[in-house]
């Protein structure tokens, strides 16, 4: 850090590996000690980029298109050829650095070396230097750029954040209370809204006896989450504040020592594959949609299979009842889906309707707005035409709900026409024109039923495609995906020959196209038995391997990493797949979940935050907000949410269930917790019942429930729930280890020698690794 402004060396005889210090100004050396930081700030922002992606090729495009999306395609091409021969001697140092194609460039992993996360003993030093800042001299390099490294600062930060907690619980435990204070200050200013920092410092305070330094710090965090996020500090944080304040500062015996950023909360089994976006290409359940917005700009095309980029006009219905607030709307979706350009150019490009000299004809595909009130309520109709004859290809109507909210309108029709829209270019691309325009309509109809959980309706429709057109790779995966993700269901009777039928399809997806990520995808849904956890992880490394702009890849990857008790490394899968799909609610829900396993409450707060700004009042970020509250937050505003039908739980029983943990959470008396545990009890699937346990502290019950085998499989597809914070206790237990080998968790831990993150909290009563050689 300090990186000062050092005389930069000749590069003509580089030696690796290089050094990349990236917090602060952007610092490279090379193995000999010698400052080789490019001059240009563009180049250095190529090298960032790549930096967070080493060993993984990325396209030449992308890289043209991140850094000089304000240029014409020529222009920027030749911007990044020029760029490039800047970074020569890079490619031939020893080792090189990068290696080029002329398709795409790659940063090799074994030539660098990073300085992420923080040495954690200089983050105080850092801090009050103003050096804690990711990259701080590369803002304003373009605007796909600045989105990424906003990110990019979020991720890196969120990891930070973690390593600077158990630090402190180390400095602690080692009683170096003045370093743990220092470190909880400089890790409060990076980020003062995260109540996990604020409770950790909180008890360093308390350990030093300074009783006016919970109280600033306290009062400080308090007026921070209300003037930021407009909320109040969680329980856990006002129950220790008034401990710490009415009794003072014990040191915790071993068996209650407070563990921080470890491990996670989880959601109710229930809600396991809502995190999961199934529908393939760039969509999780809105699409990631390769969208430039133009206006007057020379077009951006570029080649991808031998195709140029399809272009789409979005305009008001000609002769349109309500013509002012029809282009009102299609100018608002315009700028939606325009939301995109910074996730992947590779599809799609928005161009405005006077880009073509009869209203957009000139685009590929048009789209065409109209609204309406009906009934008292507006109605809101899209139409897509395309095709040499412009034949219309798909349309779909969209109403305000019936307690006349309008939010969801806007939402609804962004979600629908992305993924509309990307199952054309699917079409386009994967069939090469070939596909009947017939079957094509049949697809894109398909493709409307997508954004939700499939169901046989969508699997007949598609099966229906793949006969109509079999060389359509893309109807293939679409059918072998609808197909994994029912038989992922071990409810489901016909589970077992769904998933056969899914294998057989993927086969022919497959021959036709091995390229496409979501064949992965499939496969690890499809992976089961004993090395079911490390397949699936394997397979996912693969397809982002592929595919590694595909955000349905990194949140699964985040859901498979948390059902192992890797939670910190989900949030960073989780956050990748964030980046790639900025506007899903659902993506997004995928990290919020993630940040709360791994302890990190405020910063799921402030993506909470983020959905409602982004979609406010809309159906799924109604559904978002309970599911939160539901596990973590205020159960009132989770109850309020059922109450006024805000949101779809299923079956009454669930409803029922679900209502008697929140008044439990909410008045945990000995009547409401017995009687949330009743209600669980009988709900399906089970896993929900030992949440129930873990969170009223029922640990013995728990375990006696377990002890019936029956009992332990019903925990199979949703083990993520073990790794919660609030199952603490229950994992502290030396009979977590024997429960974990018979889900095959230690066989995974083992073999691969990745070891949960609950490993290393200082409360347990046993050591992981040790305990787990026993079986």
């Amino acid at each position: 850090m300090g990186h000062g402004s050092a005389t930069r060396v000749a590069r003509d005889a580089l030696v690796g590996p290089f050094v990349l210090e990236c917090w602060g100004d952007f610092l490279l050396r090379d193995a000999l000690g010698r400052i080789v930081t490019p001059r240009s700030r563009k180049a250095r922002a190529l090298l960032a980029y790549l930096s967070s992606r080493v060993d993984t090729p990325v396209a030449r495009d992308r890289l043209a298109f991140l850094l000089w999306s304000d240029r014409g395609e020529v222009q920027a091409r030749a911007s990044l050829r020029q760029c490039l021969h800047s970074l020569h001697a890079f490619s031939h140092s020893t080792p090189p650095l990068i290696s080029a194609t002329r398709e795409s460039l790659t940063m090799s992993g074994t030539a660098l070396v990073g300085d992420t996360p923080h040495d954690i003993a200089l983050l105080p030093d850092a801090v009050q230097h103003g050096e804690d800042e990711l990259f701080r001299d590369l803002h304003d390099i373009s605007e796909g750029f600045d989105t990424w490294l906003a990110a990019e600062r979020a991720r890196r930060r969120s990891q930070l954040i973690v390593t600077g907690i158990a630090a402190i619980e180390a400095h602690l435990a080692r009683g170096q209370i003045t370093e743990a204070r220092e470190l909880g200050d400089a890790l409060a200013a990076i980020d003062p809204l995260d109540e996990t920092v604020a409770r950790a410092a909180m008890r360093a305070d308390a350990q030093a006896a300074d009783m006016g330094a919970i109280e600033r710090r306290f009062a400080s965090l308090q007026k921070s989450l209300a003037a930021e996020l407009g909320i109040s500090p969680a329980q856990e944080t006002l129950s220790l504040h008034e401990q710490l304040m009415t009794q003072g500062y014990e040191r915790p015996h071993e068996s209650d020592q407070p563990q921080e950023g470890v491990a996670a909360p989880s959601q109710p089994a229930t809600f396991a594959s809502s995190l999961r976006p199934w529908r393939n290409r760039k969509i999780g359940v809105v699409a990631i949609l390769a969208v430039i917005l133009i206006g007057g700009l020379e077009k951006w095309r570029q080649e991808r299979a031998g195709l140029a980029v399809a272009t789409v006009a979005i305009m008001a219905q000609p002769g349109a009842a309500r013509p002012e607030q029809s282009a009102a709307l299609a100018n608002a979706l315009m700028m939606d889906l325009s939301r995109f350009a910074s996730a992947n150019p590779q599809l799609l490009a928005i161009v405005t309707p006077s880009a073509g000299a009869t209203g957009g004809a000139a685009s590929d595909f048009r789209v065409e707005v109209n609204t309406d009130i009906d009934k008292g309520r507006q109605r809101l109709a899209l139409g897509l035409t395309g095709g040499e004859a412009s034949q219309m290809l798909w349309s779909a109507t969209f109403g305000a709900s019936p307690d006349g909210n309008e939010a969801d309108l806007r939402q609804q029709a962004a979600v629908k026409l992305a993924a509309v829209l990307i199952c054309a270019m699917d079409a386009r691309r994967s069939a090469g024109g070939a596909i009947s325009t017939e079957t094509l309509k049949l697809y894109l109809g398909v493709c409307d039923r997508m954004q939700g959980e499939p169901d046989q309706t969508v699997i007949a429709q598609l099966e229906q495609v793949t006969r109509n057109a079999p060389g359509f790779a893309q109807g293939w995966a679409d059918l072998a995906l609808a197909e994994a993700n029912l038989g992922d269901n071990g409810d489901r009777p016909d589970a077992r020959a769904l998933a056969d039928r899914a294998r057989h399809h993927l086969v022919r997806a497959r021959q036709l196209d091995p390229r496409l990520g979501q064949i992965y995808l499939a496969e690890a849904l499809l992976a089961n038995g004993a090395s079911a956890f490390a397949k699936r992880l394997e397979l996912l490394d693969k397809g982002i391997a592929i595919d590694p702009d595909y955000p349905a890849l990194h949140a699964e990857r985040a859901l498979a990493l948390m059902r192992v008790g890797r939670m910190r490394d989900a949030v960073a899968s989780a956050q990748t797949a964030v980046e790639f799909d900025p506007l899903s609610p659902w993506v997004r829900n995928s990290l919020i979940s993630a940040l709360a396993y791994a302890g990190n409450m405020a910063r799921a707060r402030a993506s909470l935050v983020e959905i409602q700004r982004l979609w406010p009042d809309a159906g799924s970020t109604n559904e978002v907000l309970y599911r939160f509250n539901l596990r973590y937050g205020d159960p009132d505003l989770a109850l309020r949410l059922l109450d006024e039908a805000k949101v779809d739980i299923g079956s009454a029983l669930e409803e029922a269930s679900q209502r008697a943990f929140l008044l439990a959470r909410k008045e945990p008396t000995p009547a409401h917790v017995d009687a949330a545990l009743s209600a669980a009890g009988d709900k399906s699937p089970q896993p929900f019942l030992i949440q129930a346990f873990g969170h009223f502290g029922r640990i013995d019950q728990a375990y006696a429930y377990l002890d019936a085998q029956q009992n332990v499989a019903t925990l199979s597809p949703g083990t993520e729930i073990l790794f919660r914070t609030h199952m603490a206790e229950f994992r502290r237990d030396p009979r977590f280890i024997g429960l974990a080998a018979k889900l095959g968790l230690v066989g995974y831990w083992k073999s691969s020698g990745k070891w949960p993150d609950f490993c290393e909290d200082p409360g347990l009563r046993y050591d992981c690794r040790r305990e787990a050689a026993r079986y």
